[in-house]
């Protein structure tokens, strides 16, 4: 069914008949304009719509999705301007689950520590490059399903809750490295558990594998731990050098934008599912979303940190001397499973 086209007018006095009347005004009210006339939602129905336990099941939905869910049950035509006006009378409002914690403010000592990092990727990008060397940027993420759920709508005074079928600890971890120079996308997922450094070595084994036995590469990552582990040797034996990114320095590592992409198909798909209660396999879902991606986005992402990476860490004049893109003619393989 279409909205009204006047459901500003109509919000409005919803919001006039809260202050004035409180729910009986509500009610009262024709929720619509002109002929035929929406009736108002019942006590029941709205009842229903502010109860704790319909709030939780729909934790993750915005409020266009629980107009949609409310009409179709009710077979009315709320939109999400009148879902909200009854949230405001009932006392409902939008509640963190946890406090938003941004990045740590730089300090000098942070400062003089990501120029020691430049400095040192500097003098190592300036001879690889000129090696020609294929550099791989590499990190994990983890997606989980309660990640992308920060705040729900909750009554005053209440803690905001999510349904205890959706509260799962099973996150897949996923390490990926992309290429700007052969457009690569490699990743490896695990199941409920973080990476460990024979992970990392097997990963850096498909690597080589899949670029050739020969051919010169690096890695580009941060300085975590799982990335520094006593037990991380493979990479000098594969003949694979590394690069250290500085510390809070993301905007350099293209795989940053790429997972950043992932996670808002990742997002969207959730939502989809739970809307419908519809299960899903964690991992095959991570997995189709980062196959529906594919190499096209990983080579923009590798080529956007790359980009990045040139401008921190090279002079002008030595910008010239390193192409700012990849010939056609080589364009690597297809992403793996």
């Amino acid at each position: 069914m279409k909205q009204c086209k006047c459901s500003r007018w109509t919000v409005n006095r919803v919001l006039k008949a809260c202050e004035e009347g409180g729910k009986e005004a509500i009610l009262a009210l024709k929720w619509g304009a002109g002929p035929p006339a929406m009736p108002a939602p019942s006590a029941a129905e709205i009842e229903w719509l502010v109860d704790p336990a319909t709030l939780t099941r729909q934790a993750h939905l915005s409020l266009q999705q629980r107009a949609g869910v409310f009409n179709q049950q009710f077979d009315q035509d709320l939109g999400a301007q009148h879902v909200r006006a009854i949230y405001r009378h009932a006392g409902v409002s939008k509640q963190r689950f946890r406090s938003a914690t941004g990045p740590p403010k730089p300090t000098p000592a942070s400062l003089a520590k990501q120029q020691i990092y430049l400095n040192a990727a500097r003098k190592k990008l300036q001879d690889l490059t000129e090696k020609g060397y294929d550099i791989f940027q590499c990190d994990a993420c983890v997606f989980s399903p309660d990640s992308f759920v920060p705040s729900a709508w909750a009554v005053q005074g209440q803690p905001p809750a999510l349904p205890h079928k959706w509260t799962s600890k099973k996150y897949v971890a996923v390490f990926a490295a992309i290429s700007e120079k052969s457009g690569c996308l490699l990743q490896m997922y695990k199941l409920g558990a973080a990476f460990k450094a024979p992970d990392i070595d097997d990963f850096l084994q498909q690597l080589r594998l899949r670029a050739g036995k020969h051919k010169p590469l690096a890695v580009f990552w941060d300085n975590a731990s799982i990335h520094r582990a006593p037990g991380l040797v493979t990479a000098p034996q594969l003949g694979i050098e590394v690069i250290k990114n500085a510390p809070y320095r993301p905007d350099l590592n293209g795989i940053e934008f790429f997972w950043g992409r992932i996670k808002m198909a990742y997002r969207k798909e959730i939502t989809r599912l739970r809307s419908q209660n519809i299960y899903w396999d964690q991992v095959e879902l991570v997995k189709a979303v980062v196959r529906d991606a594919g190499f096209p986005c990983a080579r923009e992402c590798a080529i956007k940190g790359w980009s990045n990476l040139r401008k921190a860490v090279l002079q002008p004049a030595e910008l010239k001397q390193i192409p700012a893109d990849v010939s056609s003619d080589d364009r690597g393989s297809e992403p793996g499973n």
